[in-house]
């Protein structure tokens, strides 16, 4: 699993170190599968389980984008409320919280610039230290406009 993880942690695969969505689905499609099936009943009951999974999600979404973590900085996160996932906002959180660490304690260096080789950037498409750096310079809130549109 680390072997893997040294090769993938640098694209941009939201987490995912192998096939593991294809993993997942499979005991489902076990279920719902049996080798008596004709080939248009096989593809009708495939279909509807996508559906079902995609409608799923889509209500995960939903709701996981209402919710805010109790410890966070409000005034910062205030315009990304209600408009980013709960998985975003604990991602970008911790990353936040050490950028105003380091404006507040002056270890932030002021040649820090905007950097493209940040696994949380390039993996998850939400700013890192260096694009936080500005922000946290400006005492404005994250712009919505740093983080990916999904």
């Amino acid at each position: 699993m680390y072997f893997l993880r040294l090769y993938t942690r640098m694209y941009p695969n939201l987490g995912a170190h192998s096939n593991q969505r294809s993993e997942s689905i499979h005991p489902v499609t076990t279920q719902i599968l049996n080798k008596n099936l004709s080939m248009k009943k096989a593809t009708k009951r495939l279909g509807e389980t996508i559906k079902s999974k995609f409608r799923e999600l889509s209500e995960t979404e939903a709701t996981a984008g209402s919710k805010l973590p109790r410890l966070i900085d409000l005034q910062a996160f205030k315009w990304l409320a209600n408009t980013v996932t709960y998985q975003a906002i604990n991602r970008l959180a911790p990353k936040w919280e050490a950028t105003k660490k380091g404006y507040q304690d002056g270890s932030l260096r002021a040649s820090l610039g905007p950097y493209t080789h940040c696994e949380l950037l390039i993996r998850y498409s939400i700013p890192c230290k260096h694009h936080l750096r500005q922000v946290c310079l400006d005492e404005a809130p994250i712009p919505r406009s740093l983080l990916h549109p999904r």
